[in-house]
């Protein structure tokens, strides 16, 4: 009966996408029906893993645990796509999913090692390679506060990348390299605009047994801005003309990690009102496409998975798509492009950031 809450088999209208579909196809490969194949395989990695289908459920099954569980067997049997495989093999060797230069990196506010800093950003892959606009607009807004911070010089995966494909023990390597590296610098506070480093720092880290991170104040941007908003030290400027703004809840930040409020504050901060909310929101919103790293393994399925979302902001009549990670904004930016829906798509810090240069008035 969940099957009109997977965001990919509403797109494909295969069954084989649908949790039912999983599940069928592991019980077979566990009894020694059927092995993993090309064909077999594949059907494992379209899953986006991201958890709808359990907020659906009348017994909350947890479908993306079977998922981790089938892709670690895969990875253990050798068997993983060969666009897996480079990936992670990226990831693994340097670090990051990208062989390229970060673009615009901030270099005066690059990291030392052993020179502490209140506060610690961690952009993220996508925002440093993808997006620099979000680097950018961050450091407009933190420096606007007058904190002490600073940034890595470089990306730096956090293991959910890892994980995510099914390789948890390289996953946990990578995971525990990041905490040292982070604590090398000592910050008081660690920041970021990933929803994907969020998580991972917050509730994967400490089941991994990584302590690294311990004693340090983890916050989303938004969670942060938000409390700065209410205590006074972040001015905006609202206009309430400016209220056809929609908001699209990342599921690795709503759902996963329970934090819908800050980024809805903010923009009602910005527009005077609260955001129109999509057909489907906060513990229903529908994935964007980005989940268990699909935008990079399987692109093309990850904008068709987008593009449905998009739909939804059509449907509002709706200017602007607001977002809280990278990863969201990457794949519906460009679905919206693809469709020329006439859409734009920011980040929440975007929309933070030109509110303060005076720009959406």
């Amino acid at each position: 009966m969940c099957r009109h809450a997977c965001p990919v088999f509403l797109t494909t209208k295969l069954d084989a996408d649908t949790p039912r579909g999983h599940a069928l196809l592991v019980s077979k490969i566990d009894e020694g029906l059927s092995t993993w194949t090309e064909d077999t395989v594949d059907k494992i990695y379209r899953c986006s893993q991201c958890g709808l289908c359990k907020e659906l459920c009348e017994f909350k099954w947890r479908e993306d645990l079977l998922v981790q569980a089938a892709r670690e067997n895969i990875v253990s049997s050798g068997t993983q796509p060969k666009a897996v495989t480079k990936l992670a093999r990226l990831l693994i060797d340097h670090g990051t999913a990208y062989s390229r230069p970060p673009k615009g990196l901030i270099d005066q506010r690059s990291a030392v090692k052993g020179k502490q800093t209140d506060i610690l950003y961690f952009a993220g892959d996508t925002a440093l390679y993808e997006h620099p606009e979000i680097v950018r607009s961050t450091a407009a807004v933190l420096d606007s506060l007058g904190v002490d911070w600073t940034l890595l010089n470089k990306g730096h995966a956090t293991g959910v990348e890892l994980f995510d494909l099914g390789y948890t023990g390289e996953a946990k390597i990578t995971a525990e390299r990041l905490a040292g590296t982070i604590l090398d610098i000592q910050p008081r506070i660690l920041i970021t605009g990933c929803a994907h480093a969020y998580r991972a720092f917050k509730e994967l880290y400490p089941q991994w047994g990584i302590e690294a991170l311990k004693g340090i104040q983890i916050y989303h941007t938004s969670e942060y801005l938000a409390n700065k908003f209410t205590d006074g030290e972040l001015k905006l400027a609202s206009d309430s003309c400016f209220s056809d703004v929609s908001y699209h809840d990342p599921c690795q930040l709503g759902r996963k990690m329970g934090v819908y409020d800050a980024p809805r504050d903010l923009i009602k901060a910005v527009t005077g009102k609260p955001p129109i909310e999509l057909f489907h929101n906060e513990g229903q919103a529908e994935c964007c496409g980005s989940g268990s790293v699909m935008y990079l393994t399987n692109p093309e399925l990850s904008i068709q998975v987008a593009q449905r979302r998009m739909e939804s902001a059509l449907q509002e009549n709706t200017r602007l798509v607001v977002t809280a990670c990278p990863n969201c904004k990457n794949v519906l930016a460009k679905a919206g492009q693809s469709m020329r829906s006439g859409i734009q798509v920011l980040d929440i810090i975007e929309l933070i950031a030109l509110n303060m240069k005076g720009e959406i008035r």
